[in-house]
């Protein structure tokens, strides 16, 4: 991933509403993440269910913190500021 497809990633994943169409296109049917609470999300498919399922009426904004890249991979640490898109609790 060069940076400027890391650029457009994140663009992408702000402004979605709905974080499927971003996995898809982005992860490997193999990603990895990690939650620093909820544990680890192997795989594509899983990595949707979490963020799918759990978060349903919640926006997340990711704010990088520490990006590495090199030939063909990439690891990143992010803030994510969460904030309702109105729905959250039927509101």
């Amino acid at each position: 991933m060069t940076r400027q497809e890391y650029d457009a990633y994140c663009e992408h994943f702000n402004s979605s509403r709905g974080k499927a169409d971003v996995f898809d296109r982005y992860y490997d049917p193999n990603a990895l993440f990690e939650h620093p609470f909820k544990g680890a999300f192997k795989g594509r498919d899983a990595i949707v269910e979490f963020w799918t399922t759990g978060h349903k009426g919640i926006r997340e904004a990711l704010k990088p913190v520490n990006v590495l890249f090199d030939a063909d991979r990439i690891a990143a640490e992010f803030i994510i500021e969460w904030g309702s898109s109105g729905t959250l609790f039927n509101c």
